[in-house]
């Protein structure tokens, strides 16, 4: 019986063998006969990815503060355009714009730091935001179009060419790659999609219509792949990918998975609109009227489904999955809106505001309504008990507490703040452009 079960299973490996890969996928051979460790599941730690989760709920595993306090303010070796990466030790993580990816302790205290490998004569920068996988390695997309994983303890295990050019992705931010359940990764560059093992392998190659754009996402069936057009795709190979449908308009960051059947996107920074992925059917459920100067996205999830995003015009807005607004406050005096429901036009009184919006006659310095600046602020965080956290282009940093009281954090926490992250139970970490980093944290 032994003798016939191994006969069966070496017929069945020979025909799987002769089956023929599609154009668009590559995979790559494992030796049987060696011994292989895969780390499975979701990657572990308060951020594992920019937006927190691979979802980009932008939803906090732990409380927000309530009532924070400075615990230490430190400047990076440089500036940074990505969002750190908090493991589950608290150890935070930054991919600078030189060719550094550096580590801190939770206390601030450097861990290591590591040069990103280069060829002879060619500069080397980080192309995409990095991620934790599940067995703790960081993997980071570089300008030189490859894969570069490193060990939570600083070493470089693995580098992968990706055949593929990524250098647009240093100007325009580039996609989020997804961690899978797997243990590998999933990563989009222009319009090429790719998947690899979790020692960096290429498992499988796909092409898109038109580039992608945001992130990756966890999909029910596969990797899901919005594009700066707002089309949806599903991959899984070895099928080639997918229309899920159309978010009708422009995507600037992308989208979140809100549920198991949902997406939600801020398209051409005036509409929410929700995408239901088994249908591929959307409607919208909000709309930024003239004076919001439009959606600052992208959402944060929070209880029960509701979208939470800033305006603009200095406003954090909340949505139910009817479309109706729970929650309207102004977070930001400077822009002309002072009551908390945004309050009537307000005239400027500066003559160095920033450009209107949306800029025509009528509007500024000798007008009835405010100006409105349209320097992007980084998305706001939820948690499970209903605080927001937010900060504002201008530097303005606050958490507004589930009743819509608002605590101030600091009028100027820095010139430019990047993005936030949750550090742990009651922390939160401002990362600012210029490379100043400050946490915050109930007494």
């Amino acid at each position: 019986m032994a003798r016939s079960i191994r006969w069966s299973l070496a017929i069945a490996a020979s025909v799987a063998a002769c089956v023929p890969l599609a154009s668009f996928a590559l995979a790559d051979a494992l030796d049987p006969n060696m011994p292989h460790t895969v780390s499975v599941g979701a990657p572990k730690g308060a951020a594992a990815s920019d937006r927190v989760d691979s979802k980009r709920t932008g939803l906090s595993k732990t409380k927000l503060p309530s009532q924070p306090k400075e615990v230490f303010r430190r400047a990076l070796p440089s500036g940074t355009s990505y969002a750190p990466l908090i493991d589950d030790q608290g150890r935070l993580t930054f991919a600078l714009t030189t060719s550094l990816v550096v580590r801190w302790s939770s206390e601030g205290k450097e861990l290591w730091r590591v040069q990103l490998p280069a060829s002879t004569g060619s500069s080397v920068t980080v192309a995409a935001p990095p991620v934790i996988l599940a067995n703790g390695n960081i993997a980071v997309v570089t300008s030189l179009g490859e894969l570069v994983m490193i060990s939570p303890t600083g070493t470089i295990r693995s580098t992968t060419a990706l055949g593929v050019s990524t250098s647009t992705g240093v100007r325009e931010g580039g996609v989020t790659p997804l961690a899978l359940d797997n243990g590998g990764i999933a990563i989009a560059a222009n319009r090429t999609l790719i998947e690899l093992s979790a020692d960096g392998s290429v498992r499988a190659r796909a092409t898109l219509d038109e580039a992608a754009a945001g992130a990756l996402l966890p999909g029910p069936e596969g990797t899901l792949v919005t594009t700066a057009s707002g089309t949806v795709y599903s991959f899984k190979p070895p099928g080639a990918p997918r229309k899920v449908g159309s978010f009708g308009g422009a995507l600037r960051k992308g989208a979140v998975r809100a549920d198991d059947r949902t997406l939600l996107a801020v398209v051409d920074n005036r509409r929410i609109v929700a995408l239901d992925i088994p249908t591929g059917s959307t409607h919208t459920r909000a709309s930024a009227g003239l004076l919001l100067g439009g959606f600052d996205g992208p959402v944060a999830v929070g209880k029960g489904g509701t979208a939470v995003t800033g305006a603009y015009a200095g406003l954090i807005l909340a949505f139910d999955s009817t479309g109706a607004e729970k929650t309207r406050i102004s977070v930001d005096p400077s822009s002309g809106f002072g009551l908390p429901d945004g309050g009537a036009p307000a005239s400027s009184t500066s003559p160095m505001a920033p450009p209107p919006y949306p800029g025509g006659p009528g509007f500024g310095v000798l007008s009835a309504f405010p100006t409105v600046d349209m320097r992007p602020s980084p998305a706001v965080l939820v948690d499970a008990d209903g605080r927001i956290a937010f900060a504002r282009a201008s530097g303005r940093v606050g958490i507004v507490s589930p009743e819509g009281n608002m605590t101030l954090l600091g009028e100027r926490v820095c010139n430019r703040p990047g993005s936030l992250q949750p550090a742990g139970n009651k922390k939160l970490l401002v990362t600012c452009d210029e490379g100043t980093v400050v946490l915050f944290a109930d007494p």
